[in-house]
């Protein structure tokens, strides 16, 4: 995780806020993952790279449109991708 850093790079304008169409990252993960995810998300948070993750709060209301709105609002959807994942209803989903 140390290696993830400067080639990371996502720019949003100044006039756009928070709640714009792609100004996040969404981490899509199944949960055996969830130590790991957590881990990336505060390495991204330090380097103030806007994330979406539904253990932070943005999984609100009703799980298929929490989970649609996190997908089609991102600026890119990181997978961490397993074979639990791929098996996960959830995370077949956020990538349909």
């Amino acid at each position: 995780l140390d290696d993830l850093s400067d080639i990371f790079h996502l720019e949003v304008p100044r006039n756009q806020s928070a709640g714009s169409k792609g100004v996040h990252i969404m981490l899509s993960y199944q949960w055996n993952n969830q130590e790991l995810v957590k881990r990336v998300a505060e390495i991204l948070r330090q380097k103030n790279i806007p994330i979406w993750l539904d253990i932070a709060g943005d999984m609100k209301g009703n799980i298929n449109t929490a989970m649609a709105n996190g997908v089609e609002n991102a600026a890119a959807v990181v997978s961490f991708d397993t074979a639990a994942y791929s098996k996960s209803i959830n995370c077949q989903k956020e990538l349909t």
